[in-house]
């Protein structure tokens, strides 16, 4: 071989060796195939068709001329008839026309088309001229204003990423932050968070946004990011706000609860989380945020996961109501049980096709939308006819009212009556073995409000109209009472003020007895100082009916035991000091403590959480390494079942090990009073028609109609009439 490669080869070296290689190969090619031939001044490996295969050297540059000899030659497509391509092994672009290699765009680019590029390793690249990407299956991209690497086609985007709009391919007409009428969007990365004036720097995606179009966008994580042009914010995107920096090492968790909006008109929204929040302004920036619509121009929605309150406007996309909330319009909605809910702003109801009026839910504590559910009329009135009374009611499997007619009012069957026994204290009987009374079991409410607080903030609005049954936490963390906060029946006002961003969580905690509707004292909470080295704590609560924290982190079962006879904690890991807090919830009137826990530790790499019981989705509060964990935005939970034992983390790693507890209150309810508000009942989409059996009056005038009409069509058949 009359070629030695030493190390360290020039380019003509390899070229002569690669040529000598396919010169000597050629007389040995297989019938029907194709010799390839690499030229060392163009860098084009091509076979004797003429189909260049691959590229020699590491750049292409790209420019546009209208004839093979360069006239008109220019960085812009537009209007122009050829392409140039410049393989070498230089970052920058020739100057000159004579460089480039020169093939005609069929038709020319005109006004619309552009050139794409697509690439992959070994020096492989593929050109395509059209006005949209040649096909989804592919990484099709605009050719850039700049060399294209081959060595690095898929190279990693930096940090930090700008959106900048133009009304060509390269940038330089339109270039900046203006989307309106723009045609083209393109990106550019930095390291350090700044934003490049330099069209060059951007790689263009073309769109006509017209004067209605915004750009949407989602990260996930790895500096991965979508855009999405669109009329309406599709679910689980941000829009994107022109001049911001994004930063792509943030996964945007909260696009998956974000809305999607599907029209205007009619207005239908989707939710990926069964709950549409509700709260009122009367700005498009939720100014006066409230749970009140009346006099309020503006509503916001905010898709969640559980039933809350938050106060954040920044929480919630706002939109006009076209007038005045109660005098002028109401929200109206309309569900089907799917995942979208349809909306009308109207005085009344649009049809009698089960629409809920929203904003008739003032006095609730959490005005919502649930879009699992099947509109219906909602029965607000039921008669007893005089035949009879209502001896028993059921819903069945599809949620259907079933009602059944006793006409001697003695209950189910004539047999007694039906009790509920998760409802009931106590049942007495007498002699006979009749049903004499039945005491009410004490009820649980729960009420919490989930927000983000501003910068400064201290005071937080939060219904609470009896003492020392809050909970509150703030940024997984507990507070203690009077040192970390203090408390109205009205507000929640922090010792230390809030910095912009902090997640904000207070749960009131409420036991109703069950024979006087009395408030009781649903818990208590002791604080206590340790020291370095303790491990045993001293209380008198019941064994079990704690929930304890050290440093405002929860301590889970594995971290403590008991010291016996309900006298306190023996810690499994002897404490450094701290602010130790013991929770101690009370039993209800059927002698049974009101909340229900649970522990269970993640497994490697998966999100997936199971318990061994299950937990109330709408009433419970669930921890991750002692850290409290917010509905949503850290862990979602599948089906619509109010009772669950799963869930799956967002946005975590985890590893094997890590311990995850939950607290679970069965809720009868709001903790904060509230009004009965209409809702639809799931699977019903109808009015409840209550019959009866006809008297003997009704059955003999119903068929001397029927003998009256038949006595009309013999007579037409005779003739007679």
């Amino acid at each position: 071989m009359p070629f030695l490669i030493d190390g360290n080869p020039s380019a003509s070296e390899i070229s002569d060796a690669v040529n000598y290689l396919l010169a000597n190969l050629a007389p040995g090619t297989p019938a029907g195939s194709d010799t390839v031939n690499n030229n060392t001044t163009t860098g084009f490996i091509s076979n004797t068709r003429g189909d260049l295969l691959q590229y020699q050297y590491r750049y292409i540059g790209v420019r546009y001329a209208d004839n093979p000899e360069g006239l008109n030659f220019s960085d812009n497509p537009f209007s122009r008839l050829y392409f140039g391509i410049y393989n070498s092994d230089t970052v920058s672009e020739s100057n000159s026309p004579v460089d480039y290699t020169w093939f005609e765009a069929t038709g020319g680019f005109g006004s619309t088309k552009v050139l794409w590029i697509v690439t992959a390793g070994g020096r492989h690249a593929t050109f395509a001229v059209s006005q949209e990407s040649p096909d989804t299956n592919q990484n099709w991209r605009i050719v850039p204003n700049r060399s294209v690497d081959l060595d690095n086609p898929f190279a990693a985007f930096n940090q930090f990423m700008s959106v900048k709009f133009a009304t060509n391919s390269i940038g330089t007409s339109g270039f900046g932050d203006t989307i309106t009428n723009a045609t083209y969007y393109g990106v550019a990365t930095s390291s350090d968070g700044s934003t490049s004036l330099d069209p060059t720097d951007y790689e263009f995606s073309p769109f006509a946004f017209g004067t209605t179009y915004s750009l949407f966008y989602r990260t996930f994580g790895g500096r991965n990011i979508s855009f999405a042009p669109a009329l309406f914010q599709p679910i689980g995107n941000i829009k994107f706000v022109p001049g911001n920096v994004l930063n792509l090492d943030v996964v945007t968790l909260g696009t998956t609860s974000s809305l999607g909006i599907i029209s205007l008109t009619p207005f239908v929204v989707e939710s990926p989380f069964r709950y549409l929040l509700v709260q009122y302004a009367t700005s498009e920036n939720g100014a006066g945020i409230t749970t009140d619509p009346a006099g309020k121009t503006y509503f916001g929605l905010q898709a969640s996961d559980v039933l809350t309150i938050d106060t954040n406007p920044a929480d919630y996309q706002w939109f006009a109501a076209g007038g005045t909330f109660l005098t002028g319009v109401n929200l109206w909605a309309r569900t089907t049980g799917g995942t979208t809910a349809t909306l009308s702003l109207t005085l009344e109801a649009p049809d009698t096709s089960g629409w809920q009026n929203i904003t008739a839910q003032t006095t609730s504590l959490y005005p919502h939308i649930d879009v699992y559910a099947r509109s219906g009329v909602v029965v607000v009135d039921v008669t007893s006819p005089t035949a009879g009374r209502i001896g028993f009611s059921s819903v069945d499997s599809n949620g259907i009212v079933n009602l059944n007619l006793d006409p001697y009012g003695q209950g189910r069957d004539t047999g007694g009556f039906t009790i509920n026994p998760a409802a009931v204290a106590s049942i007495t009987f007498d002699e006979f073995g009749r049903v004499i009374q039945s005491g009410a079991l004490d009820q649980v409410r729960y009420s919490s409000m989930l927000t983000t607080a501003t910068a400064g903030q201290t005071a937080f609005t939060f219904s609470n109209t009896q003492a020392n049954q809050i909970l509150v936490f703030r940024n997984g963390c507990f507070l203690v009472p009077t040192t970390d906060y203090t408390r109205t029946t009205t507000t929640v006002t922090f010792t230390t003020a809030c910095v912009v961003g902090d997640k904000v969580a207070l749960y009131y905690i409420r036991l109703i007895d069950g024979g006087t509707s009395a408030d009781k004292v649903s818990f208590v909470t002791s604080t206590q100082t340790l020291t370095s080295g303790q491990t045993e704590i001293i209380t008198n609560y019941i064994d079990g009916s704690e929930v304890l924290f050290l440093n405002g982190a929860l301590l889970v079962d594995t971290d403590y035991g008991y010291r016996g006879a309900n006298s306190g904690y023996i810690l499994n890991t002897a404490s450094t000091g701290g602010t130790f807090t013991a929770v101690s919830f009370s039993l209800n009137n059927g002698n049974v403590l009101i909340f229900a826990e649970n522990f269970t530790t993640t497994n490697f790499a998966s999100a997936n959480v199971s318990f061994p019981t299950q937990f109330y989705r709408n009433s419970h509060l669930m921890w991750l390494n002692g850290c409290l964990l917010r509905p949503g935005a850290d862990y979602t939970m599948s089906g619509v079942a109010s009772l669950i034992n799963s869930l799956t983390l967002v946005g975590s790693l985890t590893f094997s090990g890590q311990p995850v507890q939950f607290v679970s209150f069965n809720s009868a309810g709001e903790a904060s009073a509230s009004s009965i508000r209409a809702a639809g009942v799931l699977g019903m989409d109808m009015t409840v028609v209550i019959a009866r059996e006809p008297t003997m009056l009704e059955m003999f005038q119903a068929m001397q109609t029927e003998l009256d009409k038949l006595k009309s069509e013999v007579e037409m058949l005779k003739g007679i009439r």
